[in-house]
């Protein structure tokens, strides 16, 4: 589950200055959006919802409180209530418009190849309160939390640790390229890359310091990683002047150096940003709505 940090949003206030008056580079565009409504919840719960992604233009979902789920197929207008899986869904990765992957609970995972209307759990992961989890597909991926990041193959049914380098500042979002390659961004926006399951680690760039400079100084834990037509691109939120904004740097280098590619007015402080892994953000409000962002 992804919260703005209340302390962390005064910190950015003025820190987030820089991305729009004190740095020196090419004016960033605005991605087009399209808001899905209100997202109800249709049983007699009162949960609270937290996170929510579109997988395609007509398809999404939305998780939170008491586990509780629900997912559209015609594009926002009506949502069906998949009921309650465990007590909380901390995270939603979409790896297509079909198979989904949940963080549910303490050591929790599992997943979904009929686009959320029937789930399959993953062996109990060894430790750790899960944030998400990054597949491709629902055989092989990355799951981690704050501080561990494991890797987790069907071929042993278990997991194995892989050690992050001691330098870097919990993990934020990863992203798995191939199985044994990825990278995952910690929360200071540098960017970790290996190639033989976290045996060996190098530092690339970070995702929000262009060339020498900052573009956002710090990161709040809505934070999310994507590799779309040879792109990585790093999401995150910062806050101006008392409006939220969402800013999105991409690297063509494989995470070498970042430049701003796009920043966005929202309409309100988010829950969660999550790409959908195809064409866009998706971003889930406070007031339980459902934003998609086109890139």
């Amino acid at each position: 589950m992804k919260y703005l940090r209340t302390k962390t949003l005064m910190a950015a206030a003025i820190a987030a200055a820089c991305i729009f008056s004190g740095c020196k580079t090419k004016k960033a565009e605005e991605l087009k959006v399209k808001s899905l409504g209100l997202v109800l919840t249709t049983s007699t719960t009162t949960s609270n919802i937290y996170t929510g992604v579109m997988t395609s233009q007509k398809k999404g979902i939305v998780g939170g409180e008491k586990g509780q789920i629900l997912y559209t197929e015609d594009g926002g207008k009506t949502w069906i209530d998949n009921g309650n899986v465990s007590p909380c869904i901390h995270g939603i990765y979409p790896v297509d418009e079909n198979l989904i992957i949940f963080a549910v609970d303490t050591y929790t995972y599992c997943y979904s190849t009929d686009g959320g209307k029937t789930l399959e759990f993953y062996p109990r992961s060894p430790k750790g309160i899960p944030r998400n989890a990054c597949m491709i597909s629902k055989d092989y991926g990355w799951i981690w939390d704050k501080y561990y990041l494991h890797e987790y193959s069907s071929e042993t049914g278990k997991y194995k640790d892989l050690k992050v380098p001691k330098q870097s500042d919990g993990i934020e979002c990863a992203l798995v390229l191939s199985k044994g390659k990825g990278m995952f961004c910690d929360f200071n926006g540098d960017i970790y890359y290996t190639e033989d399951s976290g045996a060996s680690w190098g530092k690339r760039g970070n995702a929000f310091v262009s060339k020498g400079k900052p573009v956002v100084k710090n990161l709040f834990s809505t934070t999310g990683i994507d590799l779309k037509d040879g792109v990585i691109r790093v999401a995150s939120v910062v806050l101006d002047s008392g409006a939220y904004y969402l800013a999105v740097s991409s690297s063509s280098d494989e995470g070498k150096s970042f430049k701003l590619e796009s920043r966005t007015k929202l309409r309100m402080a988010p829950n969660s940003i999550t790409f959908n892994r195809t064409n866009g953000i998706s971003v889930f409000n406070t007031d339980r709505t459902l934003d998609f962002y086109e890139i």
